[in-house]
């Protein structure tokens, strides 16, 4: 049994007073003319696995109007079992999240039991929102990936926020110096297995991209954050005057990124508009591929109007290397005979 949604009920979420699906495990198209809330529904099944919204940071706006919190329940099936899942968010209150009958305090214990990426125009922004988005789009694949890379994340952000403050504070370099080691240990856990994910990741692109990458000649460097020549801990005490006078720290594992390049130049210098999009979706669909093929888990895929930026031909093959990937998908569409192969599809009317 695929990880997949089997019911998902709404309330207060965005425009729908209340709402239900009862998702087929393979392809679900939500259709409807704009402004009814297919992209609504997405940002909901979003929020269950991320717990943030694609679409907003604002709390407000994904509450339903003139209501003080939303709801979101679902059912899923996941490594043979079936899981009762419920999120609030309340305006004045923080979230409260029940899995199976019992409270939870961490988002990465639902995450890691419902992987969800999602496609949509946005996606693109990827070659120009900087390194922060691309840093996450990988730290997504590491996370399912390393078993330990999560907890030392969080301790390495931990120590660079303490850091950070005390160089805003003024402080002197000794009382930096211990967080420093510190620091330094998580930066190589963190690094070494960004390091192992993406070379697994960019085989699995070269796979799905074939003469694609070929033709244009397509590269995929990761960059950890500091020199590959130097040691991250001398280049923190050398630069502490520097980090001080800014008031943060310029080296290590937050500062690290994935940059493409076709035919040795940025990649959105060579590629023309819908070849960067085939190449930013390949890269979601490898992810996919290297979770299934490493934990035998799949992905749930959210494509969000993705038909109205592809033609035809690619769309059919974005569609066809999902449904390879015996994964659940939901997409969204205004005109249902754009969209074949639909198991199951939701008009809004």
């Amino acid at each position: 049994m695929k990880t997949a949604i089997t019911r998902l009920t709404l309330q207060h979420f965005r425009c729908f007073p209340q709402f239900t699906l009862n998702p087929d495990s393979g392809v679900n198209l939500i259709s409807g003319a704009n402004g009814l809330g297919k992209t609504s529904v997405l940002e909901a099944l979003y929020f269950l696995s991320y717990g943030r919204s694609f679409r907003t940071a604002q709390l407000d706006r994904i509450i339903q109007q003139d209501q003080l919190g939303f709801t979101i329940f679902c059912e899923f099936c996941h490594r043979q079992k079936t899981h009762q899942l419920g999120m609030s968010r309340h305006k004045q209150h923080s979230a409260k999240m029940r899995l199976d009958g019992e409270d939870i305090s961490s988002h990465a214990v639902i995450a890691q039991q419902l992987p969800m990426l999602i496609m949509n125009p946005e996606s693109f922004r990827f070659f120009t929102d900087g390194a922060k988005g691309r840093r996450q789009i990988l730290d997504w694949g590491v996370f399912f990936a390393e078993s330990q890379f999560m907890q030392a994340w969080q301790k390495a952000n931990r120590i660079l926020q303490q850091r950070n403050q005390a160089l805003k504070m003024q402080q002197p370099y000794s009382v930096i110096a211990p967080w420093d080691q510190q620091f330094v240990h998580m930066a190589d856990m963190i690094d070494e297995a960004r390091s192992r994910y993406v070379a697994v990741w960019v085989e699995a692109l070269k796979h799905l991209l074939g003469d694609f990458w070929s033709e244009h000649q397509l590269s995929v460097s990761y960059v950890r954050g500091w020199s590959k020549e130097k040691a991250l801990l001398p280049l923190l005490e050398s630069h502490y005057a520097q980090d001080r006078a800014q008031g943060f720290t310029q080296y290590g594992p937050h500062r690290a990124d994935i940059r493409l390049r076709a035919k040795g130049i940025v990649a959105q210098d060579h590629l023309s508009r819908g070849q960067q999009k085939r190449l930013i979706y390949a890269l979601k669909l490898a992810q996919g591929k290297v979770l299934k093929e490493a934990s035998e888990q799949n992905v749930i895929y959210l494509l969000d109007d993705i038909r109205s930026e592809l033609d035809q031909g690619n769309f059919q093959q974005l569609l066809t290397s999902v449904v390879s990937q015996d994964a659940q998908v939901f997409l969204t569409s205004i005109d249902v005979d754009d969209v074949p192969a639909v198991q199951q599809s939701v008009l809004l009317m």
